[in-house]
């Protein structure tokens, strides 16, 4: 029917014959869904539903509707038949097909009910589209009946028949509307899964969430509040998918990959002559043909498609209906702009368009919500499967595979490149989409301003080249940003590692200025490149103000008859709008793609990496053919088969129930032949068999996050009689003692607070627990002192320990323990030297020579060292050490290890909770935050103009889309014709679209400008306070921790935060201005428009405490996946050695599904929100259309019309983004929360006093009087040291001995003041240390520390960090530390780079290093804390007589544990439970026998 005929009827425009229509198109429709059905039943993995008084009542209507249709077709078989009537061929078919249709139907519902889907989608939509199409029939006939003269005329028959088929369907439709089975038995209902149960009606519009959202608005939302996953998300579920998909693709690479190398083989010369040759490549030999052979992987993108097909098809269809549905307001509004120009149009006729407009939008809001909920279960599913896939392939991961990566690399794959396949999801289906939409658009707007619409398309077209330069730019930006972010990151990294150092040296001003000036850089960087997106931004969202402009002017000057009217107004620009959705779309996907491009390469790359090779050690175990429970024959093996051995021609048998040791000096091989006997390293060749169960101490012990209990029991059952035997055989009983809750206790990070010996000995418990046939001890006693060693070995280890009935491999260097070993290895270069008895190898001259060089070594190591070490480290393979000197480096990393302490470690009472965990913030953000970023901003520098600017870019907006109206109403009005002239018009439009663009410019710009000013305004003091903090900060707070501070939040407030509040304004303004224009044009929508803001604040109120709480927690989650994975990869010799994998996956498993599971909900909670929403913004547009319909009589015009709906199209898209910029602002400025708060610890006293001004010569003397000094770490913490008191002379020299724990290191942090006093005080030549600044102190001192820090900059930073020296005094201090002649041959000089931790420095080198900042320095006071402990004799010998000499006047403290280095010193003090016990001269103390100082020298063989 035309629109004129439409426009001039008086009724209803339903036709009195529509014979059939009902039938066809719902038909079709289920035959269209039917493989959509059959994939849904096939794929269930639900149990069978249980036949139901609902299921019975379903199929008894449906029979009876099958009766009814069959009863017709019959009919006109009758009266064909019998009464040779003239029947039409249609009353046969259609009848038939109907019949057959609901047959189909009625064995598809019970087949779905045998699936145990308990509500179809699909076949509730096809009996509503059979009661929405039998409606008009229904009032056909109804019509029919109620005039008297056609019921003369009716079909009697087919009348009673259709009336009874009506009400049929409709009961049936009604019946889908619930969940089968009605009522549900509890033993059918998946109370922890409401979505599984839910009905469609219930799935479509969220309702099984809303319980969520009503716990969440009472009470804070924990994990266990959140659903769990349905079972087409289970794990375990998709995990087998994954492996039977991945199968084929790797078979089928492979089978491509001999194809290929068949190819190139058949193409190359020389072969044929030497197929081995051109075959194998041994011994890591490389052949140079393979240069150019093509290696084939299996698709991850393939794999994930064949596993998603269906999914992803279906969320195509879902998507398709969307798009054409947003084209359908465009259309409505062209017709309702024509109603209104129409003066006799009938009123039903503008109703029924505002209802299809209603209709039509609230269609379009569902299908993109089940869209966009479809493509988050696949995007959930894929992250699933990937990280899993991920996760057990490092578990397989071959050593040489594994040196290619760093943890923190193989972390990001499972971080960010597997997110990355996640966050793209949703938008996969713009490939397609938005070449469709701008293609429908394109037609839509050919039709309605003809050829004038390639202007706006020209237009559009120019301004996608200037994109690409912009993305090409801002991408080599992102680039250099990321360098500066990386550089910064690095620094701050190094500063608060070494942070002890930095604060002894009083560096911190010139640390602060050094990270300044590289995130000034940054900022810089931050700056440009956001201006240039800015200016990108304004022309994408100015483009349609341009392609208006552009098109209409072409529209009105190519023809004078081209009349501007509102119908070509308002139509094209609503189109216009509608085309840079998915033009702004398009350069964001192609960024994305770019991204996935690189992580799907990452990823596919990963998971094709060689995997160690099972069948490498022979585990088999035959009987008594083989009586060895370790042998190893002809063995040779590397750490990469393309390099040269480690260890070479091994040869060796133990034995059942043997105990064997393993000796060597550093770097021989002791660790690699452990690790080569567990198949760690790459065999080249011989034989290696090891029977039985195995379990490996690494010689870096591997500590799990988790309580000390679980540590040890792991995943075996608690036996509390082996446990507490372990534990007392263990040494760990008085060490339950001292910890707050026992066994009980929680590790930190990497065992962070434990010593050395404790990790070692719980590592040591664990293996021992366990219960294995073959243990792999590698130097479990380094770490504890002699007497805990002897009890180890003797309860554990020996022939009468635990583990006497178990086959031993021990490698020690601790000879009192060979005599009762059963054999003995010595190990030299990588190779056997000797394996024989104790008395055998005593016998062999060389054997005894070796043996003589390791005791030494080892009472030398034994002499430096204390029982506890705090040093963390990671269980990882000496190949991902480094490439050269990979075995030494090793030992050298255990023996400096032992050597090190740290000085938190000395109280026995420790607090509750060493490191806090970080929560998840709860509850709004206070004003106050938000107030904090403004004033960093500058309130009347940028905030106040920014506002100001963004109100005037929205008059300008407003203004002009007020002209235009004017201007086409101008052009319809015959009585009143156009005054102003086209050009007129055009020019003040041009005018007003100029000036609104220039004015977003304008205000963005100050924005970023504001935000720029925040960032360094936060930064600056955040990490000025960071370094305020005292060193018993970074005790008790991860530096992570801090780290994630200055890089995670800061990037936050860096690239997000602005633009977050950005949104926020858009988004609020576009409501406003909506409210304003349509207010104006039909003033009653006030009416409308506040009861619906009300019902919006409120249902945002009511969800938002759950919409964000599940953001934090989904977020919370994330960190035990990585934290996880990051253990695993640590101690991954381990985890295989014990077969832990199964239980490493687990875990894995239970942190992801944590995560998913959070994530999933957290995004269905936006969805839950965004349709309720959507509703209240389609109710909107229908009273903006209403009220404009009943204004016709009132005068409103058609242009006014257009202006009022146009704008109301918008106003479901900004209430979307304004609640999504909401939650983004509310996310992201927590961000300032955080950073404010660690802005804001307590910090140390003051750096500098004012008004009190040292002389420059301060200390002259260099005299130390300590009076009744006490001091402790932390409040909570017991006195480190009690009552002290001492006097030391100007040039003094003395020793300061004791065991671990005496006080000694913190007897020295308290000369700098790193621990304050608690009583007494500490002065300086007459001056109180404590009435002087911090850094006037320290500056004055000089201490040459244990840890020789260096920073990756340049030598002369390292040397003199402050600038303070010249070249001449610089290198005076290299000559006099002996490091001239090295620094001379250095390209660079002293401008010359030193790497990450001083790597390309030796570690003698390096502590030379300190010793140069020293003798530059030239202190009066200068304190040794064990400065020569981590270097060999010979540097040892060079740094004692260098300060001899360079500090021959000056007082000297040594904190020692070589004790010949202070034997002839003026004067020794000895310490114990952090009081001075003795004090006097060495030959004075050495004479009483009873002395401590006797003892201590005793037991370091100074004295028989």
């Amino acid at each position: 029917m035309e629109i004129d005929q439409l426009l001039n009827s008086t009724g209803p425009p339903i036709s009195v014959d529509l014979p059939n229509s009902y039938v066809v198109v719902p038909s079709i429709f289920f035959w269209i869904l039917t493989p959509v059905i059959i994939h849904d039943i096939k794929t269930s993995r639900l149990s069978p539903l249980p036949w139901s008084t609902l299921m019975s009542l379903k199929w008894f209507v449906a029979s009876l509707l099958i009766i009814d249709r069959l009863f017709v077709f019959l009919l006109a078989v009758w009266e064909s038949v019998f009464e040779h009537k003239n029947v039409t061929a249609d009353l046969f078919i259609f009848p038939f097909f109907h019949s057959f249709t609901l047959l189909a139907l009625l064995i598809a519902t019970n087949e779905t009910r045998r699936a145990g889907i308990h509500s179809s989608g699909c076949l509730f939509c096809v009996w509503m589209l059979f009661a929405v199409f039998a409606a008009p029939e229904f009032y056909q006939w109804m019509n029919k009946g109620s005039q008297p003269e056609l019921v003369a005329r009716i079909d009697f028959f087919r009348y009673v028949a259709y009336l009874t088929y009506f009400p049929l369907v409709v009961a049936e439709f009604v019946l889908h509307f619930v969940s089968d089975p009605f009522p549900m038995p509890k033993t059918y209902q998946n109370s922890k899964c409401p979505e599984e149960n839910a009905n469609f009606i219930s799935r479509q519009l969220l309702m099984w969430f809303s319980q969520i959202i009503s716990l969440g608005s009472k009470k804070t939302l924990e994990t266990e509040d959140v659903f769990e996953l349905d079972s087409q998300m289970d794990q375990e579920y998709l995990k087998a998918r994954w492996k039977t998909e991945w199968l084929k693709q790797s078979e089928k690479a492979h089978e491509r990959q001999i194809k290929l190398d068949e190819k190139r083989q058949r193409s190359g010369t020389g072969n044929e002559k030497a197929p081995l040759l051109g075959t194998f490549n041994n011994y890591g030999a490389v052949n140079q043909n393979d240069a150019d052979r093509v290696i084939v992987q299996p698709s991850v993108i393939f794999t994930l498609w064949n596993i998603m097909k269906w999914e992803l098809l279906g969320g195509s269809f879902i998507k398709f209906l969307s798009d054409l549905l947003q084209f359908a307001n465009p259309t409505f509004l062209n017709f309702l702009i024509t109603f209104i120009e129409t003066p006799d149009a009938p009123l039903y006729y503008g109703i029924a368009l505002a209802i299809g407009m209603f209709l039509a939008g609230q269609a379009k809001s569902l299908f993109m919500n089940t869209y966009f909920i479809v493509m988050t279960r696949i995007g959930a599913k894929i992250q699933t499967m990937l990280s899993c896939a991920v996760y057990e392939k490092s578990l397989l991961l071959s050593n040489s595979a594994r040196r290619e990566r760093t943890v923190g690399e193989m972390v990001n794959i499972l971080s960010i490149d597997v997110d990355r396949f996640r966050m793209i999801t949703p938008q996969l289906q713009q490939y397609w989409s938005s070449p469709f939409q701008i293609i429908v658009c394109m037609v839509l707007l050919w039709q309605t301003i003809g050829v004038a619409v390639w202007a706006g398309i020209v237009v559009m077209i120019s301004i996608v080249p200037i994109n690409i330069c912009v993305s090409v730019i801002t991408k080599k930006w992102q680039i250099r940003l990321m360098k500066y972010k990386d550089e910064r990151i690095r620094l701050i990294n190094e500063v608060l590692n070494g942070i002890k150092v930095v604060k002894l040296s009083a560096w911190e001003t010139a640390m602060e200025e050094t990270i300044e000036k590289v995130r000034d850089k940054e900022l810089k960087m931050i700056k440009q490149s956001s201006l240039l997106k800015t200016f990108a931004d304004c022309l994408n969202v100015g483009a349609p103000v341009f392609v208006a402009l552009a098109t209409f002017t072409v529209f009105v000057l190519i023809d004078e008859k081209n009349v501007l009217t509102p119908n070509i107004a308002f139509v094209s620009l609503s189109l216009f709008n509608l085309l840079r959705g998915p033009l702004m779309m398009a350069a964001d996907l192609v960024a994305q793609t770019v991204q996935l491009v690189v992580s799907n390469k990452r990823i596919r790359t990963f998971l094709c990496e060689r995997e160690v090779d099972v069948n490498a050690i022979d585990k088999e175990i035959r009987g008594e053919l083989y009586q060895n429970t370790v042998e190893v024959h002809s063995g040779s093996f590397s750490w990469d088969l393309a390099e040269a051995r480690i260890l070479s021609d091994i040869e060796f048998l133990v034995g059942s129930k043997e105990l064997v040791t393993v000796v060597g000096s550093v770097g021989s091989g002791k660790s690699s032949l452990l690790l080569a006997a567990l198949g760690e390293m790459e065999k080249i060749c011989g034989y290696v068999g090891v029977r039985g169960s195995v379990a490996y101490l690494s010689q870096q012990p591997w500590i799990l996050n988790q309580s000390l209990k679980k540590n040890i029991l792991m995943q075996a059952d608690l036996n509390d009689v082996l446990y507490k035997k372990v534990v007392e055989a263990c040494a760990l009983k008085d060490d339950l003692k001292q910890l707050p809750d026992g066994d009980e206790t929680e590790i930190g990070e990497k065992g962070i607070n434990l010593s050395g010996g404790q990790k070692a000995r719980i590592a040591l418990a664990r293996a021992v627990y366990q219960s294995k046939d073959v243990y792999f001890l590698d130097d479990p006693l380094s770490a504890v002192d002699a007497h805990v060693g002897k009890h180890i070995f003797d309860n554990i280890i020996g022939p009468n320990g635990m583990l006497s009935h178990t086959t031993r491999i021990l490698v020690t260097n601790c000879t009192s323990f060979l005599q009762e070993s059963g054999k003995i290895i010595v190990m030299k270069d990588g190779r056997i030297r000797h394996c024989g008895t104790y008395d055998e190898l005593l016998a062999d001259d060389e054997a005894r020579e070796y043996l003589q060089e390791v005791d030494a070594e080892y009472e030398q190591a034994q002499e430096s060292s204390g029982e506890e070490s705090g040093d963390e480290a990671d269980d990882v393979l000496p190949g991902a050490i480094g490439s050269s000197s990979r075995m030494s480096r090793l030992s050298k990393l255990s023996k400096v290890s032992r050597k090190k302490s740290r000085s938190s470690i000395v109280e026995k009472k420790k607090p509750d909770a060493l490191i806090t965990k970080e929560e998840a913030a709860v509850g709004r953000v206070k004003a106050g935050i938000y107030m904090l970023y403004f004033k960093s901003m500058g309130i009347v520098k940028y905030v106040l103009p920014y506002f100001v600017a963004v109100i005037l870019n929205m008059a300008f907006a407003m203004a002009r889309s007020l002209w235009l109206t004017a201007w086409s109403d101008a052009n319809i009005d015959m009585i009143h014709p156009d005054t102003l002239s086209v050009g007129t018009r055009l020019g003040v439009y041009a005018a007003f679209g100029v000036t609104e663009v220039f004015f977003l410019f304008f205000s963005l710009s100050l924005l970023l400008l504001g935000g720029v000013a925040a960032s360094r305004n936060l930064h600056r003091p955040l990490l000025h306070n960071v370094l305020r903090n005292p060193l018993s900060y970074f005790d008790v707070t991860p530096i992570g921790r801090i780290i994630n501070r200055l890089a995670k939040d800061m990037e936050v407030v860096d690239l997000r935060l602005s633009s977050s509040f950005r949104f926020l304004v858009i988004s609020f303004m576009n409501m406003m201005q909506t409210v304003i224009i349509v207010t104006y044009t039909t003033p009653l929508f006030i009416v409308i428009i506040i009861p619906v803001y009300i019902i919006y604040y409120f249902v945002l109120k009511y969800s938002i405490k759950s919409t964000r709480q599940l953001q934090r927690i989904a977020s919370l989650t994330r960190s035990p996946i990585f934290s996880n994975f990051s253990e695993t990869l640590q101690g991954i010799s381990t985890v295989r050695a014990f077969q832990w994998n199964d239980e490493f996956i687990r875990r894995n498993d239970m942190h992801l599904n944590t995560h998913v599971r959070c994530n999933y909900y957290s995004q269905m909670s936006n969805r839950w929100l965004a349709i309720r929403l959507e509703l209240l913004g389609n109710i909107v547009i229908f009273a903006a259309s209403m009220l404009a319909i009943f204004g016709k009589e009132s005068g409103i015009t058609a242009g006014m019309l257009g202006l009022s709906v146009s704008y109301s199209l918008n106003i479901t898209f900004m209430l979307n983004m304004f609640v999504r910029t909401i939650n983004d602002v509310e996310t992201n400025v927590v961000s300032v929360e955080r950073i404010d708060e660690y802005s804001k610890t307590k910090s140390e006293a003051e750096w500098r006093m004012e008004g009190y001004v040292l002389p420059q010569a301060w200390p002259i003397g260099g005299a130390v009087n300590i009076e009744d000094y006490s001091c402790r770490y932390r409040d909570e913490l017991d006195l480190v040291l009690k009552q002290i008191s001492l006097n030391i002379l100007p040039g003094q020299k003395v020793g300061v001995c004791g065991r671990t724990g005496a006080g000694k290191s913190s007897l020295a942090l308290a000369l700098f003041r790193i621990v304050e006093a608690a009583e007494g005080h500490i002065s300086i030549d007459q001056t109180i240390t404590s009435h002087i600044g911090l850094h006037d102190l320290r500056e004055k001192l000089t201490i040459i520390p244990q840890e020789n820090v260096l920073f990756a900059n340049t030598l002369r930073f390292n040397i003199d960090p402050k600038s303070q020296f010249n070249d001449q005094q610089l290198w005076a201090a290299l000559e006099n530390s002996n490091l001239k002649a090295h620094v001379e041959t250095l390209p660079q000089k002293l401008e010359s780079p030193v790497a990450e931790g001083g790597e390309n420095f030796s570690v003698g080198q390096r502590q030379l290093l300190c010793l140069t900042r020293a003798l530059l320095r030239k202190s009066k006071v200068l304190v040794l804390d064990e400065a020569t402990a981590g270097i060999d004799n010979r540097t040892d010998a060079m740094v004692q007589a260098t300060i001899r000499e360079k500090f021959a006047d000056s007082t000297i403290i040594t904190i020692a544990h070589r004790l010949h280095t202070i034997m002839d010193y003026d004067r020794i003090i000895v310490m114990e439970a952090g009081r001075i016990v003795e004090d006097g001269i060495p030959g004075e103390l050495l004479k009483n026998k009873n002395s401590k100082f006797y003892g201590l020298a005793k037991s370091a063989k100074i004295v028989g």
